[in-house]
């Protein structure tokens, strides 16, 4: 029996089926593809959000340092309350940057999305902090010492 021999009430109620079920498949597949770009959203929000501001944060931080130094080497060290002012800037500056080093760490550590290259930048970034790390010090007694053009000579020549 041909679909032209069916009555036309039959025919449209296949039609307006087709078309509900045609409909229906299409709802579904748009649902579940939302409930995928939601998840994307989240993680981009909860991870992705979160890694770019402790990346940035530690940036900043290490700009906030350098500035401080520069500061230290160009104050006058008679003028203490301005000196002081430079190294607890410095001091802050470096407790900002090991908290949001050790957060990022921590969330590299715990979470499957993190990549290797992401893993190896940090250890890369570990790795200069490390290799930074006594110049501070030594450029701020420098400067608290009042020998400006030493710290200068550290911070220029050595420090790079």
């Amino acid at each position: 029996m041909g679909f032209n021999k069916l009555r036309v009430s039959t025919r449209l109620g296949i039609g307006y089926g087709l078309v509900s079920l045609l409909l229906f498949v299409v709802t579904v597949l748009g649902v579940n593809r939302m409930a995928h770009i939601k998840d994307r959203v989240d993680e981009i929000i909860k991870v992705n959000d979160v890694e770019a501001r402790l990346a940035a944060t530690m940036d900043l931080t290490v700009t906030e340092r350098a500035l401080a130094l520069r500061n230290l080497i160009l104050l006058d060290s008679t003028d203490k309350k301005e000196v002081q002012m430079e190294v607890d800037r410095v001091a802050e500056q470096e407790k900002k940057y090991a908290q949001a080093e050790q957060q990022l760490g921590t969330m590299f550590a715990t979470l499957e999305s993190t990549t290797p290259k992401e893993k190896e930048l940090l250890e890369n970034i570990r790795k200069q902090a490390k290799l930074a790390a006594p110049f501070y010090p030594r450029a701020v007694q420098l400067a608290l010492d009042g020998k400006g053009s030493d710290a200068y000579q550290l911070v220029r020549f050595e420090f790079r």
